[in-house]
């Protein structure tokens, strides 16, 4: 362990940073990640719900599932209907409360391919209601 501290120190003067320097510098990927991991309605936007929003469920690995990290897809939404995938991310869930009282803590851990499995089964659990919106669409049209 001093060792390592020896070499750390030594490279941190070789290049003339600060501790300081270093710490703001690791921060900035993890922040920006929690930035962009984060839900959020559109602002003025006529529909509630309508923004960008986490739609799935998905373990990618076994010990993903032990660990219960979960794979979310971040989707734009209108009136919380999933409509246009744009990213997956990896989240450690931790479940807390009690008995009939509980949520979920995630923390974001990484940005991965967008799961292809995971847009196509949210877009099949939506069907019915896109259904059902083009089956009223067309009646509207024919009797206007």
């Amino acid at each position: 362990m001093d060792e390592a501290k020896r070499a750390l120190a030594n490279e941190l003067h070789r290049r003339d940073l600060r501790k300081s320097d270093l710490a703001h510098h690791k921060e900035l990927p993890r922040a920006r990640l929690r930035q962009e991991a984060t839900e959020r309605e559109f602002p003025l936007s006529r529909y509630g719900g309508t923004g960008l929003f986490f739609f799935g469920r998905h373990y990618l690995t076994p010990a993903d599932k032990e660990a219960n990290i979960q794979l979310r897809t971040k989707w734009v939404a209108l009136s919380y209907l999933p409509l246009i995938p744009l990213a997956s991310y990896r989240f450690k869930c931790k479940q807390q409360g009690w008995k009939l009282f509980h949520w979920t803590d995630q923390v974001v851990l990484n940005k991965v391919p967008l799961n292809w499995d995971q847009v196509f089964l949210t877009w099949l659990k939506a069907s019915p209601v896109y259904i059902a919106i083009l089956t009223l669409l067309c009646i509207w049209l024919k009797f206007r």
